[in-house]
């Protein structure tokens, strides 16, 4: 019988891509040069950046065309780029910046009730929450010398 970790699967699935793209890269296109790669990179953090923002503002127009708009016009902005190291600091840049659209970003709508309902993905990480003291002495700000 067949058993299967269903939590693994989204994790089991991104390895056995990159696994795939390594291989494709490696094996089936050994004569690409660093500008292909490069342009591979690009191309992925690109589509990368679009599926995280159809997951994060799913059902938000306004914040889904924002996120596009803004996206693309990133992109658009350093398509003309050729030194590596700069498209190489723009990857991690658009990688980096997923990332935070991943794991901080949550949608928050008003119920009828007038509670709020709050769509946490299982990527969002919550930070540590410190409850605020209203006894609490807060030291008043040093005056500046003149």
């Amino acid at each position: 019988m067949f058993s299967c970790d269903f939590d693994l699967l989204p994790k089991m699935a991104e390895q056995i891509s990159e696994n795939l793209r390594d291989y494709l890269l490696d094996v089936l296109l050994p004569e690409r040069t660093s500008c292909d790669l490069k342009n591979i990179s690009v191309l992925s953090a690109f589509r990368t950046l679009h599926k995280t923002r159809i997951k994060i503002f799913n059902g938000d127009e306004v914040a889904l065309n924002a996120g596009r708009m803004k996206i693309n016009d990133q992109f658009k902005q350093h398509k003309n780029e050729t030194d590596v190291a700069q498209i190489e600091q723009l990857v991690q840049l658009a990688e980096d910046s997923e990332k935070v659209l991943r794991t901080t970003v949550v949608q928050a709508r008003e119920r009828d009730d007038g509670i709020f309902e709050m769509h946490v993905t299982p990527d969002t990480k919550f930070g540590v929450n410190t409850i605020f003291d209203p006894e609490a002495e807060i030291p008043t700000p040093r005056k500046k010398k003149s």
